[in-house]
């Protein structure tokens, strides 16, 4: 096999793999299939675990339609790969731009976005993990059902939103609603303080809207 597990930790899920002789590029994966996918990976069932990732693997690489192709079903090249070099695409599938700390400790950027992340949430903020149950539902509440499953919209193969982009929104969406609370806090506090407060607030208010001169 061509495929190592060095040479896939340094693709993106989009880009080409090369399995033997084939060249495929992987589908997203659902926010969906990675729900599913979840549930079923923490299953004391060994044979429900190894159908959870054919699944996913499935979803990334889809079945060619036309039948004289099928000699070339990609996942049939997966299967005998080792299991090192699978776990490693895997992770790759359902990894997500801009996301947590990767797997390198010698990685410069994410020692930057670890150290700003205790700055702010401690140092045990790192082992902190939203449930993809959590992400899936209440970014489809916030946004609808028509923006979680939209076949026209996403390539998925089942139709629902990528995983990778249903984590961006639910973390941007996350971040707004943040921000507004902190708006309101402010607000409070503002209105519980005295007239040092005020005066500070006064100044940021000349600051905020300068006279013209």
């Amino acid at each position: 096999m061509r495929s190592t597990a060095a040479y896939l930790e340094g693709l993106e899920p989009s880009a080409a793999i090369i399995i033997g002789e084939l060249a495929v590029r992987a589908r997203p994966i659902s926010a969906e299939c990675a729900r599913r996918f979840d549930v079923e990976i923490a299953s004391q069932d060994s044979a429900t675990r190894a159908l959870a990732i054919a699944r996913v693997m499935r979803a990334a690489f889809p079945k060619p339609s036309q039948w004289y192709y099928r000699f070339r079903d990609p996942l049939r090249a997966i299967v005998q790969l080792p299991g090192d070099t699978q776990a490693a695409l895997l992770r790759k599938l359902l990894s997500v731009p801009g996301g947590k700390p990767a797997d390198d400790p010698d990685s410069i950027v994410d020692r930057i976005i670890a150290s700003h992340r205790a700055a702010v949430h401690g140092p045990e903020s790192s082992n902190r993990v939203v449930s993809k149950e959590t992400i899936t539902r209440m970014t489809q509440i916030w946004c609808g059902a028509q923006w979680y499953f939209n076949r026209e919209r996403w390539t998925t193969v089942d139709g629902y939103v990528p995983w990778a982009e249903c984590v961006m929104m639910y973390e941007a969406l996350e971040t707004a609603r943040a921000q507004q609370r902190l708006s309101d806090f402010a607000a409070h506090k503002l209105a519980q303080g005295g007239p040092e407060v005020m005066r500070l607030y006064n100044e940021t208010m000349k600051t905020a809207n300068p006279l013209e001169t």
